[in-house]
C-alpha cells in the first residue's frame, strides 16, 4: 500500500472504533513485517564473550546479515552460527572452507592451502600444532583472540556445517562501527 494512500485513510473522518481498529491493524501488520525482517533479512547478535576481541567485545551488539546461499561467505568474515555441541549461538571468523587444508602452528601462525593466512585483526597467541581437513559442505571458524576462543581447535566435531550458519555480522551497532 503507499504511504499516501495510509495517510488519507488516517485523515478520513472515521468514528472512534474504526479509528481504533485501523491503529491496531497498523501496529498488526509493522509487527508482522519486523518479523519477516528478522527471519530473511537480518537481526541483532550481542556479543557474550571475549573471544573475538579486539574486533567484537562482549556485549557489542552486532547486526547480522542473514545468509541464504554459503557462496555468500567470504575468507574473513565474521559469522553467527549455532553449536549444537554447546547449544548456543556462537560468533566466529570464517578461516576454512570445504575441502581446506588447514594447518595451525605453535607460534600461532595458521595455514590454509599451504599459505600463510594474513591476519591483522589479531595478536599472535602460541598454541599446539593442529591439523585439519574441512569436509565437504563444512566450515572451520575460529575467534581473533586464540587463546580465550573456544572454536572448531576445541569442538567435539571441529566443523560447523552450512546449516548452522545464521548470518555474517556487517557492523557493530553498539557501539557504532565497521566490522
Amino acid at each position: 500500500m503507499h504511504i499516501n494512500t495510509i495517510l488519507a485513510m488516517l485523515r478520513t473522518t472515521r468514528t472512534d472504533l474504526e479509528q481504533g481498529i485501523l491503529y491496531i491493524a497498523m501496529i498488526i501488520a509493522a509487527i508482522f513485517a519486523a518479523g519477516l525482517v528478522r527471519k530473511h533479512i537480518f537481526f541483532l547478535t550481542v556479543v557474550q564473550s571475549d573471544s573475538m576481541y579486539p574486533a567484537m567485545r562482549p556485549k557489542d551488539w552486532g547486526v547480522t546479515l542473514r545468509i541464504h546461499d554459503a557462496t555468500e561467505i567470504k575468507s574473513g568474515d565474521i559469522l553467527v552460527f549455532y553449536s549444537e555441541e554447546l547449544k548456543v549461538m556462537l560468533i566466529k571468523r570464517v578461516i576454512g572452507f570445504p575441502h581446506d587444508h588447514i594447518i595451525c602452528e605453535r607460534d600461532g601462525a595458521v595455514y590454509v592451502n599451504g599459505k600463510r593466512l594474513y591476519e591483522p585483526y589479531l595478536k599472535q597467541a602460541e598454541g599446539k600444532r593442529l591439523e585439519y581437513r574441512v569436509p565437504a559442505g563444512k566450515y572451520f571458524l575460529m575467534g581473533d583472540n586464540r587463546a580465550h576462543s573456544y572454536d572448531s581447535r576445541s569442538f567435539l566435531e571441529p566443523f560447523i556445517t552450512e546449516q548452522a550458519i545464521q548470518g555474517r555480522i556487517i557492523f557493530s551497532l553498539v557501539p557504532f562501527r565497521k566490522i
